[in-house]
């Protein structure tokens, strides 16, 4: 009798949706929606590694409620930034920043901006009404914490390399979307590799008003 095997699997296009997915101890999405095609999964037994995944491009759309996105943000700021509980809250196209000073003048501190997406792997946090308890903030203190802020939120180092196209904030989540060309296993980086080499290079994108997760 002929032995029947198969070494390959090839998906013209999938559709998947995640819960919940945790990134070790850095991060936590509350959901995750990948659409992808020309998916190939090598099955050779004999091969180094047995498994291996690879797909054309891969768009996904990924939500973090307010509660997850603070946690990120808590795990991310220096011991010594002169602020202390740091909030953010997701509103309708903006967020608000709430804090409050640890030095000098221990002031709460208010701050309202609108999140873009930059270069393709920042999520940007443009600062637009700053204020202190009626007070002006010196500019050195309102640079700090807008660095420290959106270092936290950059991409660059995630443990799965993407390219942002737009985010949506609304009240108490955030809809970020994207695309991918994906590889596995995991690379010696210990990242999943990304083929991106190919996807457009822009500069800040603006939050998408209409589209829908």
């Amino acid at each position: 009798m002929p032995e029947f095997g198969i070494d390959f699997l090839h998906i013209d296009s999938a559709q998947i949706v995640f819960k919940n997915v945790q990134f070790g101890d850095k991060m936590v999405l509350d959901e995750v929606q990948l659409n992808g095609a020309n998916i190939q999964l090598n099955l050779g037994l004999d091969t180094v590694p047995p498994v291996s995944v690879s797909s054309g491009e891969t768009q996904f759309r990924a939500l973090i409620t307010e509660a997850n996105l603070n946690a990120l943000l808590a795990k991310n700021m220096p011991d010594d930034i002169p602020v202390k509980n740091l909030h953010l809250s997701l509103l309708s196209g903006k967020v608000k920043l709430s804090a409050q000073l640890n030095k000098m003048f221990k002031l709460p501190i208010s701050v309202e901006g609108v999140l873009q997406v930059e270069n393709g792997v920042k999520v940007f946090f443009e600062w637009q009404q700053v204020s202190a308890g009626g007070i002006p903030l010196p500019s050195q203190l309102v640079e700090l914490l807008q660095q420290q802020i959106n270092k936290s939120m950059d991409l660059g180092k995630s443990p799965v390399p993407v390219w942002l196209d737009w985010i949506r904030c609304e009240p108490g989540r955030l809809t970020i979307s994207g695309k991918a060309r994906l590889n596995f296993p995991i690379s010696d980086s210990g990242k999943i590799s990304v083929m991106n080499e190919h996807l457009p290079v822009a500069e800040n994108v603006p939050v998408d008003p209409t589209s829908s997760i």
